[in-house]
């Protein structure tokens, strides 16, 4: 099987996140030489039992819905300035829901900026085409997102003088994210 980048990114990011919470659990609580928790535990409530996920997208693999589920994202740009994104991220977008996570993280580069030439026209469109294709549809299955931003996104680049080379860029993003009501 041909796996380009985003689609290892993908995958690492989702097996990482189902396997890290539990392995981290384990680390965290303290046991004694017998292998129990040393500390007094509250009595144990009724518990749901986890929601079964009723399909994976072929070649993946769909854990019980446990703990917490993650689901991590990261460097959807395409080329520089562009406000699409390639087929692989709609369709890596469609698999989220059915997944259930409890949170998406985007780990960066939801756009593809940090070129100087890029009209502010431009720039707005890029940040529509992330509102479209990513926000949007995790909004409309009201999904948990956090992301960081990456250096297509708001360039921390400073020229000799100690300005930001991407003041432009990093004044959109900024403006975007207060407009949905994060920043």
């Amino acid at each position: 099987m041909n796996l380009n980048r985003r689609q290892v990114l993908l995958f690492l990011g989702s097996l990482g996140a189902v396997g890290l919470i539990p392995a981290c659990r384990e680390r965290l609580i303290p046991t004694d030489s017998q292998g129990s928790q040393s500390q007094p535990q509250p009595e144990p409530t009724a518990q749901p039992s986890p929601t079964p996920i009723q399909a994976a997208p072929a070649g993946f693999f769909a854990p019980v819905k446990g703990d917490v589920r993650w689901v991590v994202i990261s460097d959807l740009n395409n080329s520089y300035g562009s406000n699409t994104y390639e087929s692989q991220v709609g369709k890596a977008m469609s698999f989220i829901p059915d997944w259930q996570p409890d949170l998406v993280l985007c780990s960066g580069d939801m756009v593809a900026g940090q070129k100087v030439s890029l009209s502010d026209s431009t720039i707005q469109a890029m940040w529509e085409g992330f509102d479209q294709t990513i926000a949007a549809p995790l909004q409309k299955f009201q999904l948990p997102f956090a992301f960081t931003l990456g250096n297509h996104d708001a360039s921390g680049n400073l020229s000799p003088s100690g300005e930001f080379i991407f003041q432009r860029e990093r004044d959109f993003a900024t403006a975007y994210w207060e407009k949905i009501g994060i920043g």
